[in-house]
């Protein structure tokens, strides 16, 4: 009797094992795919706002309607690197808040679309180096 009942106990104890190693895996894969959705979103609202700006800002007298898009879409970058949950110990650690406006006032100032590309393709690379590291 005793070894039917250590035996139960320990079927048990191994499918609550199993449950709980599952549940674990199945979490760390949510969370992973969290931190590529995010990271996604992030270079896609930088990139818009880059080919926007980069094409837009050189030219003078911009109709009003472009140039409340070409705002819009800096401010939408800006908050896109702001509001993230999952990736915000990469954003900090990236700088890319400072970064981006950085790139941006610099631009205002130079007009060199050449210089504006060069940050830009370096946030870049460092966005899509930090989404290629595991969490």
């Amino acid at each position: 009797m005793e070894s039917g009942l250590f035996g139960l106990s320990g079927v048990v104890i191994g499918a609550l094992l199993v449950q709980f190693l599952s549940r674990s895996s199945e979490r760390k894969q949510w969370i992973r795919d969290c931190r590529k959705e995010e990271f996604r979103e992030l270079l896609t609202a930088l990139s818009k706002a880059y080919v926007n700006i980069s094409l837009f800002r050189p030219v003078k007298d911009l109709p009003k309607e472009q140039l409340l898009e070409m705002y819009n879409l800096w401010a939408a970058a800006l908050i896109t690197i702001r509001d993230r949950l999952y990736i915000s110990a990469d954003v900090a650690e990236l700088d890319l808040a400072r970064k981006w406006i950085a790139a941006d006032d610099a631009f205002k100032k130079d007009k060199s679309v050449d210089e504006f590309t060069k940050r830009y393709n370096e946030l870049n690379s460092a966005i899509v180096e930090a989404a290629r590291k595991h969490p």
